[in-house]
């Protein structure tokens, strides 16, 4: 439920799962994918398609390396490029400020940083926050590596998080719209090959400062 934060200029509450009202706050209904992980890995795999538990069998034998909270600058750099390609706003983070509230998660292979992934916890759920790969600025041998890195990654979150006893992994967000041209129905489908389920959550924000409004506005008009 969101609630007031003292000494801020507005205040941000994503992925909530109650529909409630609270004054000053504006609420945005926004759809997700969440994998149930009190299912076993069996039944988790199982829900997997074909293709993409190919793609991550294959990740192994192609050499891709799985590396917890190393890689920061390399990360930040592909996942501005990969925004940019997507023509997606991208989240104003710094490496300082994913050190501090997430777990990054990448893959590599031959000494490169393929695509990464930063995650957000809490005691029972995890929820992909930013992602991106290089698959847009590569030759074709190395984008099918990209594929089964991207495939692979995911996966790796999956065994991660069941490890930890989590309950919920949510992939970070579900356009649902209907223009198949859109980018975000390509990471749909993407997305859809694990798994899970399309859920309903709500965002909420609420701004103090009349100031700092405007500014977002004129900055999201641009």
């Amino acid at each position: 439920m969101p609630f007031d934060v003292e000494n801020c200029d507005a205040v941000y509450f994503y992925a909530c799962k109650n529909d409630t009202e609270s004054p000053g706050f504006k609420k945005y209904p926004s759809k997700t994918i969440v994998f149930d992980l009190t299912k076993t890995f069996e039944e988790l795999w199982k829900d997997v398609g074909k293709s993409t538990r190919k793609y991550i069998r294959q990740a192994t034998k192609y050499g891709i390396n799985l590396h917890l909270n190393e890689h920061y600058d390399e990360f930040l750099e592909l996942y501005k490029k990969f925004v940019d390609k997507k023509h997606f706003r991208a989240f104003p983070f710094s490496k300082e400020s994913m050190q501090k509230m997430g777990t990054l998660f990448t893959a590599e292979w031959n000494g490169k940083i393929l695509s990464g992934i930063l995650t957000v916890e809490d005691d029972e759920n995890i929820r992909s926050l930013l992602g991106g790969s290089i698959r847009f600025e590569i030759d074709k041998e190395t984008a099918r590596v990209v594929t089964r890195a991207n495939r692979f990654i995911i996966w790796k979150i999956i065994e991660y998080a069941k490890e930890k006893g989590y309950r919920e992994f949510d992939l970070g967000g579900y356009y649902g719209g209907e223009d198949k041209n859109d980018p975000k129905s390509s990471i749909d489908y993407f997305k859809s090959q694990f798994g899970g389920y399309v859920t309903q959550y709500y965002n909420y924000e609420k701004y103090y400062s009349k100031t700092y409004y405007l500014l977002k506005k004129a900055t999201a008009i641009l």
